[in-house]
């Protein structure tokens, strides 16, 4: 021990580094420090070295497990050359983040996933896998999708399938490229057919549609998609633009605007404190019908306790110009609730707030009957009482 101890002084007075692993070679093949080493200490010299050998390799040892330790407790980085046939599958569990920005769509197909998008770019979309079988505790997090244009029939940007449980995505901007093709419908920015989804705090922008020169128009893409097998979901904090539909020359009828939140036969859902900044108008049809115009939340007649509370809906716009026999599409209205009012699983739609409203009508139409059409308010409001559970709109 003592000749340990001795050591960081003996090998500052002759410039030897303490933590180089051959300092015992150092001392050996050195007359005149193997000298001055028998001068401290005698004929045990060799033993002395022997023992500085051990303590090196121990320690050694010991930094290899720690940076095993450490790599097993950071996530594991993808980059481009994990792309195979133009995604990236993720079939183990585990921590997932961006490296770099990547082209590519990613594919989960495993539970327990934490997909970080590390403030990078991800030039594609994000398929959540549950077919076959069921997949669970999953999330996707903190930073860019950027879906590219389609060129066909597009899924959305991050589509959760069913058979896909507990999954959370928050803090992702998504911007849907829009499609330059013929006949092509926008790409909805999600769509959720699993259950128990939360998303929190999106920023996203659906794409337009394509024009079509025959047959019906295409529908621009929507926000957020609930479909009949969605159940659960919670939508908060998200601010949301629609797609536009596509233009038609057919006696079809022309595309509608994208919807901001979809909700398709879904099963218990509550969608809370979003920004519906602007809703897809309706596309124009020379020979027939206009296309509607996108509604900030469009709930069909099918779907369950579906809750909309404290949101705002701001230009939400017109159905498209129809021609001929035909006629325009029906303008976009704040929240279009067609949920029959005696329905035992009718739908909850309070304290939210309509400025700009294309269907000057009806602005918010509750359980299917268009009889509540919001408290209109001046601005500056005049009203000195309101309640505070009622939906209102500003002119």
């Amino acid at each position: 021990m003592k000749a340990l101890r001795m050591l960081p002084l003996f090998c500052a007075l002759y410039m030897v580094p303490v933590a180089c692993v051959s300092v015992s070679e150092r001392i050996r093949s050195n007359p005149e420090l193997m000298r001055a080493f028998r001068v401290l200490w005698g004929d045990t010299v060799e033993s002395k070295i022997d023992v500085i050998d051990t303590t090196v390799t121990s320690n050694d040892s010991k930094i290899d497990v720690i940076d095993t330790k450490v790599g097993l407790l950071g996530p594991t980085i993808l980059t481009s050359s994990l792309i195979s046939a133009g995604a990236i599958t993720l079939s183990t569990e585990g921590s997932y983040a961006l490296g770099e920005d990547i082209t590519a769509d990613i594919e989960i197909t495993a539970s327990s996933i934490s997909l970080d998008l590390n403030n990078r770019c991800l030039t594609g979309m994000i398929i959540v896998d549950g077919v076959g079988s069921d997949i669970t505790d999953l999330e996707v997090y903190n930073g860019f999708v950027l879906p590219p244009a389609p060129i066909s029939a597009p899924i959305a940007g991050i589509t959760v399938d069913t058979g896909v449980f507990r999954v959370n995505i928050f803090d992702v901007v998504m911007l849907c490229a829009n499609t330059a093709v013929s006949a092509v419908a926008g790409r909805s920015c999600m769509q959720i057919s699993g259950g128990e989804v939360n998303i929190t705090n999106c920023y996203i922008t659906a794409g337009n549609a394509g024009n079509a020169t025959s047959g019906a128009g295409f529908d621009g893409g929507d926000g957020i998609e609930l479909t009949s097998t969605s159940t659960n979901a919670i939508i908060r904090d998200c601010v949301i633009f629609t797609g536009y539909g596509g233009d038609t020359n057919s006696a079809s009828p022309a595309g509608r605007g994208g919807h901001g939140a979809f909700v398709d036969g879904a099963y218990n859902a509550q969608i809370t404190d979003c920004l519906f900044y602007l809703t897809g108008a309706g596309g124009d049809n020379v020979d027939f019908d206009g296309g509607d115009g996108g509604d900030g939340v469009n709930i069909t007649s099918t779907s369950n306790y579906i809750e909309v509370i404290g949101c705002i809906m701001r230009n939400i716009l017109v159905g498209g110009s129809g021609g001929g026999s035909g006629v325009a599409g029906t303008n976009g209205k704040a929240v279009n609730d067609l949920v029959p009012g005696a329905n035992p699983g009718k739908s909850i739609i309070l304290s939210n707030i309509g400025h700009n409203i294309a269907n000057t009508s009806i602005r918010f139409e509750i359980g299917a009957s268009g009889g509540e059409d919001g408290v209109e308010l001046t601005y500056p409001p005049t009203t000195t009482a309101v309640n505070v559970y009622a939906n209102v709109y500003v002119v």
